[in-house]
C-alpha cells in the first residue's frame, strides 16, 4: 500500500476488518472505496495506532477511503455524514455503470 500520510494508513487499516461499508474494485475506474465514520469521542483502535510510529492520535470525522489498481490509498474528508453518504452514493453509481459494461 502507498499512503499519503500516517492518518491515511490508519483509516485504511480500519477498513480491513469489514466494519465499514465499501464498494467498487481496484480494477474499476472508481477504485475500491469505503465510507469511514468516526464521530468525536470514538475510541481509537489502539493496536493500529501503536503499529504506526509517529501517529499520536486517531482522527475523527467522515472519510471516504479509496485504493486504486496500483495500491495508492487516498482519503477525502467531509464536513458531515450526509456529505460522505452523497459522495459514496456517487461512487457506487459510477461503479455500477462500469460493471454493467
Amino acid at each position: 500500500m502507498k499512503f499519503g500520510s500516517l492518518t491515511d494508513e490508519y483509516l485504511y487499516r480500519l477498513t480491513l476488518d469489514g466494519t465499514f461499508r465499501d464498494g467498487g474494485s481496484n480494477e474499476s475506474p472508481t477504485g475500491w472505496f469505503a465510507a469511514v465514520v468516526l464521530p468525536a469521542g470514538t475510541a481509537a483502535d489502539t493496536e493500529i495506532l501503536a503499529d504506526i510510529p509517529g501517529l499520536t492520535a486517531a482522527p475523527t470525522g467522515w472519510f471516504l477511503v479509496t485504493e486504486d489498481e496500483q495500491g495508492f490509498v487516498g482519503v477525502q474528508s467531509f464536513g458531515s455524514e450526509a456529505e460522505l453518504d452523497k459522495a459514496f452514493a456517487e461512487r457506487e453509481e459510477q461503479y455500477a455503470k462500469w460493471a454493467q459494461d
